[in-house]
């Protein structure tokens, strides 16, 4: 007969010996759930064969420059002078950048072009990697899956023109008076153009998509960014810590939370640009946060968002930080479920003009476009004093689509599912658990 002492110690024993495996299967199941998640954001950047978009290349190893007496035919220079009028020329190589960077050229000051080149890699190096350098040209060049696309650090004076990048971390430029035009970056695995430290960057006609951070992020001051179109990014533009930056007639659409963001930026201008299709519960148009002050928006078009303008009042460090002061005006905020939501203090009209509305009820008896009653904000004590009666006819046109309601209580749906599903699985275990020692102790 086993006495009373050992046998609660061996139930004991068994329990504890019952929860473990419970947990254990708990972090195994949740283990099981992140590589998933893994696997399929990799196999969405999944690498295909590399295979030059340009006919005429031939095969190159990596190439090197490190001065101005490095410009060579062994270094992959085809022809030129190094000035303005015969710049250096560098093209139509194919160069696997799998152990080295692809091209790079580093504390140089004559003219150089580097064209209808195709560099490909694993991501270890760099496509191409400009360090210290001024008056060079990248020009018609594709970069697929190296580390950076194109890497331009602390250069001035260059252009990335007409050029695609895919995979990697895209596009990253510091320096000054520095300018892409015309070019693609799609599948990177952070932001698509990154602007760090420098000032007076241009971005033109530029086209960022399926990028796992923003499209373009901005870090830096003074850059211009002009007729960029931004879709399916986690925010189409965003910019940090940015002061001073002009932001005019870009489209913004369809990503996945923000179509532009504003945290600790202050001083900037946005005009004339299309926010539109932020249908995740919460996305939002426009979104100023973190003490972002003093921004002018104007004469743009925010419709078919779950919210279309959202400045909260956030904490950072535990400190508030309001986004105050801020002119929105001469916009239109059309068929957004949420149309603007301000619980700081700023200013959603000018001396004579607001924003247009398409859901304002009030009336113009004196017929001069404006309504003679105020357009509230949701969540603070902020109003539009000087709503417009018609949209503003110099802002872009509406596109897009409302979202969809059902949405709101599909994201509420599976949260709730998703609690249900945790709750039965831990009463599950501890059934599992409690009948393990009732058998124990029969």
């Amino acid at each position: 007969m086993i006495p009373n002492t050992l046998k609660n110690k061996t139930e004991k024993k068994g329990g504890k010996r019952s929860i473990f495996v419970l947990v254990i299967l708990l972090i195994i199941c949740s283990s099981l759930l992140t590589y998933a998640i893994v696997i399929s954001e990799i196999s969405r950047h999944e690498m295909p064969s590399y295979h030059s978009p340009y006919p005429e290349t031939k095969p190159h190893a990596p190439i090197s420059i490190n001065s101005n007496l490095d410009f060579t035919y062994i270094n992959g220079v085809t022809s030129g002078l190094g000035t303005k009028d015969e710049p250096y020329i560098i093209e139509n190589w194919e160069i696997n950048a799998k152990s080295k960077n692809g091209i790079s050229i580093q504390n140089t000051s004559l003219c150089f072009v580097i064209r209808n080149c195709y560099i490909y890699g694993k991501y270890w190096m760099d496509g191409i990697y400009l360090n210290n350098v001024t008056n060079g040209t990248i020009n018609n060049v594709t970069c697929e899956y190296t580390r950076n696309g194109i890497w331009v650090n602390s250069s001035a004076y260059n252009q990335i023109i007409n050029c695609t990048v895919r995979g990697g971390y895209g596009i990253d430029v510091s320096g000054s008076n520095n300018k892409i035009t015309s070019t693609i970056v799609h599948e990177s695995v952070s932001s698509g153009i990154f602007l760090g430290s420098g000032i007076n960057t241009t971005i033109e006609n530029c086209i960022t998509y399926d990028n796992s951070g923003a499209g373009i992020l901005i870090c830096s001051s003074n850059n211009l960014i002009i007729n960029c179109t931004s879709y399916r990014n986690d925010a189409g533009i965003s910019l940090e810590y940015a002061s001073n930056n002009t932001i005019i007639n870009c489209t913004l659409y369809a990503n996945s939370w923000n179509g532009i963001t504003f945290s600790h930026s202050s001083y900037n201008t946005m005009e004339y640009c299309l926010i539109y299709n932020h249908h995740q519960v919460y996305a939002r148009g426009i979104d100023l946060s973190f003490s972002s002050n003093n921004n002018c928006i104007r004469n743009c078009t925010i419709c078919n968002n779950w919210i279309g303008f959202s400045v909260p009042k956030g904490y950072y460090n535990n400190v508030l930080c309001p986004a105050d002061d801020n002119p929105i005006y001469s916009n239109n905020f059309i068929d957004n479920i949420i149309q603007a939501e301000d619980s700081c203090s700023n200013h959603w009209n000018n001396e004579t003009s607001g924003n247009y509305w398409n859901d304002y009820t009030g009336k113009d008896a004196n017929i001069d476009g404006v309504g003679d009653t105020s357009y509230k904000i949701s969540e603070g004590n902020n109003r539009d004093y000087y709503p417009l009666m018609n949209p503003v006819e110099n802002a872009p046109s509406s596109k897009g689509s409302p979202p969809s309601e059902w949405a709101y209580l599909w994201f509420f749906l599976s949260q709730f599912l998703c609690i249900i599903v945790v709750i039965i699985i831990i009463v599950v275990g501890i059934g599992v658990v409690l009948v393990r020692l009732r058998k124990k102790g029969g």
